[in-house]
């Protein structure tokens, strides 16, 4: 069986296809090949195919085009250069090319990362493998997903029978009936005043996400998903002991205090105990909570999605996440925010799954509680609303009714629903409510 050269089959598909676009879209560029600092190139190209990749990159540098094969063979140097009549597809190779710079630069990186190790810095030898681990994961990222919509081979009737299994959403029947749930690739934005509920809203959401099927607010049949939950203003115990007491339908209060004067009733206890047993008998670790303990920015985000393999991410305080190029938080700075909302999306989109941030209001902005709002008062900025698909405010007034409020939409719009907690079965009893016109009168 003959050896795989990577290069030579990657230099011969170009010359095949005239196309050599995918190659320079994942990274494989002329700086790319001209980093002797970091020769990451020669985990793809070695000897020959470096000078035949890097006449390949001039002639389309200078003609915006692929030469024939004849006038490569022409002005390439080497005369005994063979090329060869390869078996795989660009997707194929781009994908191996990717695996092959990944494992380089994940070598360099632990040889980095072990002789400080061996000197004794243990922190510079984890900042070096925190550093490979993102710009590995950088590496891995697609820029862009290309497709022929006119092509002959596409099956109309294939598209037209179609049916899509409903997608998880609030966990809300008066929201989720509306809608078929948060769609892959989308991004979607609670935006609210602080204490609002916003959290417990997106742990509400998440949780209905990994029950699926046996969804407790019966608003529709889902398959189970993977969730990832990044809690920025909660503690993960509290995140997990929320997830506990929403599961068995008791108070959360006295389960997260638990102090002699204050804890569940043995009722409770019980309602506890039946659930876990219930539904952890056969536990498949795919509810993961994540709690940062210093800065947070998008490429620890995606480590952790990498490790995960979510189908939905969940990410409560969008506003103290940190943007990598202005080293600032969204809360504080509009670029940051603009910059992290784009990422949020092309994350989105690149993944196939939905991302849900929280995010808070300024409440200078903003009038009387209760009436709900337009979230443009969101922290930072409107980046957040330009990038996200559906944006919905949560506003609470002084004698606990939530007002939940759909103020952007890509596909159409959902009715403004308003409800209370039940605390003693920890569900959002809710109901649709008039729209209101601009004076506050119903309609």
């Amino acid at each position: 069986m003959a050896t795989l050269i990577l290069g030579r089959e990657i230099v011969s598909r170009i010359l095949a296809t005239k196309n050599i676009h995918p190659y320079i879209e994942m990274g494989m560029d002329t700086e790319f090949m001209s980093d002797d600092r970091n020769p990451a190139y020669a985990a793809v190209f070695q000897g020959q195919d470096i000078d035949a990749y890097n006449n390949l990159l001039r002639y389309y540098s200078q003609y915006s085009k692929v030469p024939e094969t004849s006038l490569f063979r022409r002005s390439f140097p080497v005369e005994t250069y063979r090329i060869v009549e390869s078996g795989f597809d660009d997707r194929e190779l781009t994908d191996l090319a990717r695996d092959s710079i990944a494992l380089f630069e994940t070598e360099v990186g632990a040889t980095k990362a072990q002789a400080y190790w061996e000197a004794g810095n243990a922190k510079a030898a984890a900042e070096i493998m925190m550093a490979t681990a993102r710009k590995v994961l950088q590496h891995q990222a697609r820029a862009a997903v290309t497709v022929a919509w006119d092509r002959k081979d596409f099956d109309l009737e294939d598209r037209l029978s179609l049916v899509r299994a409903p997608a998880p959403g609030f966990g809300i029947e008066a929201l989720d009936d509306q809608f078929p749930g948060f769609a892959d690739g989308q991004l979607i934005t609670f935006v609210g005043r602080s204490k609002a509920g916003k959290t417990t809203f997106a742990i509400q959401s998440a949780f209905n996400a990994w029950f699926g099927r046996k969804s407790l607010s019966r608003a529709r049949t889902l398959e189970p998903r993977r969730v990832l939950f990044v809690s920025i203003e909660v503690p993960e115990q509290d995140v997990r002991d929320i997830l506990t007491c929403y599961g068995a339908e008791v108070n959360p209060a006295p389960y997260l205090a638990s102090t002699d004067d204050y804890r569940l009733s043995d009722a409770d206890m019980d309602k506890v105990r039946k659930f876990w047993d219930a539904e952890m008998t056969n536990a498949t670790e795919s509810f993961i909570v994540v709690q940062p303990v210093a800065k947070f920015s998008m490429a620890d985000l995606e480590y952790e999605i990498e490790k995960a393999e979510p189908d939905m991410v969940f990410i409560d305080g969008f506003y103290f996440m940190t943007d990598e190029v202005t080293g600032r938080t969204p809360g504080s700075s509009w670029e940051a925010h603009d910059n992290l909302a784009r990422d949020l999306k092309a994350l989105a989109m690149r993944n196939r799954f939905p991302v849900i941030v929280t995010h808070q209001a300024r409440e200078k902005q903003l009038g009387k509680a209760g009436g709900g709002f337009d979230d443009i008062a969101m922290m930072g900025g409107t980046g957040l609303r330009m990038a996200s698909d559906m944006v919905f405010t949560f506003d609470k007034d002084e004698t606990g009714v939530v007002t939940i409020k759909n103020t952007a939409a890509r596909r159409g719009y959902i009715q403004t629903v308003k409800g209370e907690w039940d605390w003693d079965i920890f569900r959002f009893i809710a109901y649709a409510c008039k729209e209101e016109d601009e004076t506050g009168e119903d309609y």
